[in-house]
C-alpha cells in the first residue's frame, strides 16, 4: 500500500472487487444480518473461455441464482450493457516450392496478407452499424505467423482476430461475415478455422430488478446511480446467455488492468464494501 492505492497485479482486475464481497459478507454473518442467499463465486479463466462459469453452471443445476453481479472494475457504476467477445482463427493453404522458383508453388503468406487488407476493410465497415449505446462491433487481426524458412514458399500461415459483439451477434453470424469477406479475396485456400464466442455481449434492461436494487444501494451512499456501459466483456454475459441476468460493478478502473503499475484505491474499495452491506441488508428489507 503506497499513498492510498493497493499496488500489484490483479489489484483491481478483479481482486479487489472479490476483497469487498468477502468482507461485507463476513460483517453481514457476524451480525446475523445477511437478508438473502448469496453465492460467492472465485472462478477460473475468467480473462479467456470462462471454464470456470461452465462449472459454477453444472454444479447450480436447475437451482438457478435471480440475477449474478461480476465485480469487474467499472468505478462503482452499475453497468447493464457490454459488448460480447468472439475469437476466429483462418488458415491460409499454399503449395511450398523452392524460393528460386516461386511461380512453382503457392504462397500462403500472400494469401493471409489479402486476407488481412479484406478483413481489416470489414472492421471498417462494422462501423455503420451503431448500437444506441454501445457504439459500433469490431475486428482486429492481432496474430499471425506462417513460413518455414527464407528460401521456402510458404504452404501455410494463418491469423487470429478479435471480434467485439453487439447484443444479437452469434458466432454464426461471425462466421458468415469472415467466410464471406474471405471470398472477396478470390483467393485459394482460405478457410476459417476455430471460430468461438469467448464472451458474449450483455444488454440487462435498466428497469430490471438487479439493476434498480444496485441503483439504490448506491443512492444510499451518495454515489453515481445511473446505468453505465462497458467496451470490455465479462461473464456476467455468459451467465446471462445461460438464463442468468445480471449486472457489472466494483471498484477500480478498467484503465489499470494489465498493466505494468496496476492499482485500485484503497477508500474505493471500502466504498464497495459499503455498498455490498446495504445491498444485501436491502433485500430482507424488500427495497
Amino acid at each position: 500500500v503506497e499513498g492510498g492505492r493497493l499496488r500489484g497485479r490483479g489489484s483491481c482486475d478483479t481482486k479487489g472487487g472479490m476483497a469487498a464481497c468477502v468482507t461485507a459478507l463476513a460483517r453481514l454473518l457476524r451480525e446475523g444480518t445477511l437478508g438473502c442467499n448469496v453465492i460467492l463465486v472465485g472462478e477460473a479463466d475468467e480473462e479467456f473461455s470462462s471454464v470456470g462459469v461452465s462449472d459454477v453452471l453444472e454444479h447450480l443445476g436447475v437451482r438457478r441464482p435471480d440475477w449474478i453481479l461480476a465485480t469487474e472494475p467499472t468505478g462503482m457504476r452499475v453497468v447493464t450493457a457490454h459488448k460480447g467477445v468472439a475469437t476466429a482463427k483462418v488458415h491460409a493453404r499454399g503449395i511450398a516450392c523452392h524460393s528460386s522458383a516461386p511461380a512453382e508453388g503457392r504462397n500462403a503468406l500472400v494469401g493471409l496478407s489479402r486476407a488481412i487488407l479484406e478483413l481489416d476493410e470489414l472492421g471498417q465497415r462494422l462501423s455503420a452499424h451503431q448500437h444506441p449505446s454501445l457504439g459500433s462491433g469490431t475486428l482486429s487481426v492481432n496474430l499471425a505467423s506462417g513460413g518455414h524458412g527464407h528460401n521456402i514458399v510458404p504452404d501455410r500461415a494463418s491469423l487470429t482476430l478479435d471480434r467485439r459483439l453487439l447484443p444479437g451477434e452469434t458466432e454464426e453470424s461471425v462466421r458468415a461475415e469472415i467466410e464471406d469477406a474471405l471470398a472477396r479475396t478470390g483467393t485459394k485456400g482460405l478457410e476459417v478455422g476455430r471460430c468461438r464466442v469467448e464472451k458474449p455481449p450483455l444488454g440487462t434492461p435498466d428497469d430490471h430488478h438487479a439493476v434498480e436494487r444496485c441503483q439504490a444501494a448506491l443512492a444510499s451512499l451518495g454515489m453515481e446511480e445511473a446505468a453505465d456501459t462497458a467496451a470490455f466483456g465479462t461473464d456476467a454475459g455468459v451467465f446471462a446467455e445461460h438464463g442468468i441476468p445480471g449486472v457489472v460493478l466494483g471498484p477500480g478502473s478498467i484503465l489499470q488492468a494489465h498493466t505494468a503499475r496496476e492499482h485500485i484505491d484503497v477508500d474505493e474499495v471500502e466504498r464497495a464494501v459499503g455498498f455490498f452491506e446495504i445491498l444485501l441488508r436491502a433485500e430482507a428489507m424488500g427495497r
